[in-house]
């Protein structure tokens, strides 16, 4: 990654592996889930953290995508999708 002295705009190389940090409630639906957003592109995910109350659960999602639309738009089917808390 670059940074474009014009614009202080990271110039990204796609593909490439970008990674997500998914929030959520539930873990047990974690799986289901990132196969139903993600099930056509290459993804791993791992646990992150948990909070101190046990009530939120952080997972590490890496994918491989093709371009930055494509980025884009998987962040925003994970943001939007009821199980998800937060997308970082």
């Amino acid at each position: 990654m670059i940074i474009d002295s014009s614009s202080d705009r990271p110039i990204i190389s796609y593909p490439c592996d970008w990674t997500y940090t998914v929030i959520v409630k539930d873990p047990l639906v974690i799986e289901q889930t990132l196969e139903k957003i993600l099930g056509k592109y290459n993804y791993e995910f791992s646990p992150s953290k948990v909070s101190k109350k046990g009530k939120y659960y952080s997972f590490r999602v890496v994918v491989d995508v093709p371009d930055e639309d494509t980025k884009d738009k998987l962040y925003q089917l994970l943001e939007a999708e009821d199980t998800i808390s937060i997308v970082l």
